[in-house]
């Protein structure tokens, strides 16, 4: 088992599913996937999904709170949220062909 300095308790973890869950719908709003197509959309997605789970990753074994609300709220919030926006792209691509 690993200790670390973060203590995980409820109130301290519900920052970060505020954060990804708005930055979802924030993100999945936007016209940038329409303009984009969804290869492109799901490339950015891809990578800001990765980034934001190296970054909670990297904060888990460090114990840094701000990195997680960083790594998992900001930067997997959008990565989930570009993703959400594929099924847009998916009607954009099936014009477009």
């Amino acid at each position: 088992m690993c200790h670390n300095s973060l203590s995980y308790k409820l109130r301290r973890l519900e920052p970060i599913v505020l954060q990804c869950d708005s930055l979802i719908s924030l993100s999945a709003s936007g016209s940038w996937l329409e303009k984009a197509g969804p290869r492109r959309t799901a490339s950015v997605a891809a990578v800001f999904w990765g980034g934001g789970l190296a970054l909670s990753a990297l904060a888990v074994q460090s114990g840094t709170f701000p990195l997680l609300l960083f790594g998992f709220g900001v930067c997997g919030g959008i990565g989930l949220g570009l993703g959400e926006g594929i099924n847009e792209c998916r009607d954009w691509s099936a014009r477009e062909l």
